[in-house]
């Protein structure tokens, strides 16, 4: 195999050399491409390649990897796969968040070729409680917004698919917030992409219900924006297992009653009386209770 090393030699590396020819005190040039090879072959391979890895060059030293397996007379060359997969994850993340900007809300991915190299990385690794490890990892680390969420679900659908296969116990609380988080995840970046992203709606995202009915009391449906709302609803429901219809009808019995104890109340009581009745409902005046009821 022919791969180029990245990283300039490491003080494990630098020691080991020095100790190994006393009478030199300057690494040879040759150091900054080339993996020491009396290093590989007396010494643990995670020594020198543990900070050379990342996700985009670990799969070229796979050959590296099993042959260090085999010159060591153990047959565990998935489980060394499994170990050096994740630390090629641990390093670039690492890499990625040091290069990151400010955090803002990306509605678009900022990098969609970083999630593929995990995705094909995850393929290699032989224990799944390890890929799941993996890929919740990502998932809690990339950059907020369309990456994260994106991240997210396909830890969610790995999850979904192998989830009586993932028995590790160090795992199972993960896979409880996965399941709990991705469709939360999802619903605040729909709620960024709509334009509706005021703290007051953001607060309950965790409260699909209550979300759904603060969304058609909003003040953009009120004044008869043109916001494709049922769409918003549609989504967030499908997200949160619930059925979006049972909240509809509520809210058109709910509108319907009010407009029609305004309609008796207008032809029976004093202006002041009415005045205070529609009080109780809230600011929703009888022209905007007609204009969300449309958007039903």
């Amino acid at each position: 195999m022919i791969t180029r090393r990245r990283n300039r030699p490491g003080q494990c590396e630098t020691d080991l050399r020095f100790e190994s020819q006393k009478e030199i005190r300057v690494l040879p040039k040759i150091a900054r491409y080339r993996l020491p090879f009396k290093s590989i072959v007396e010494n643990p391979l995670k020594d020198t390649l543990d900070s050379e890895l990342n996700v985009d060059n670990c799969e070229s030293w796979f050959p590296l990897i099993q042959m260090h397996t085999t010159l060591k007379g153990s047959r565990d060359v998935s489980q060394n796969n499994d170990y050096f997969c994740m630390s090629a994850v641990k390093n670039s993340i690492a890499e990625y968040k040091s290069k990151s900007e400010i955090e803002i809300w990306h509605l678009q991915p900022t990098n969609n070729a970083f999630l593929k190299s995990i995705l094909r990385l995850v393929k290699h690794v032989h224990n799944l409680s390890k890929a799941f490890l993996i890929l919740y990892f990502v998932s809690n680390y990339a950059p907020d917004g369309a990456d994260q969420v994106e991240a997210s679900y396909e830890c969610y659908k790995f999850v979904m698919t192998n989830e009586k296969l993932i028995v590790d116990p160090k795992c199972q609380e993960q896979l409880k917030k996965i399941k709990r988080n991705y469709p939360v995840i999802k619903t605040q970046h729909l709620l960024h992409v709509y334009g509706l992203n005021d703290d007051d709606l953001i607060k309950l995202v965790e409260y699909p219900s209550e979300l759904i009915h603060r969304l058609y009391h909003h003040e953009i449906i009120l004044k008869g924006g043109k916001l494709d709302i049922n769409t918003l609803v549609k989504e967030i429901a499908e997200l949160h297992d619930i059925k979006e219809e049972k909240i509809q009808f509520k809210l058109l019995q709910m509108w319907l009653s009010f407009s029609l104890d305004v309609a008796s109340s207008d032809n029976t009581l004093p202006d002041e009386t009415l005045y205070e009745d529609q009080n109780i409902v809230g600011t929703v005046g009888v022209e905007d209770m007609s204009t969300v009821a449309e958007n039903v």
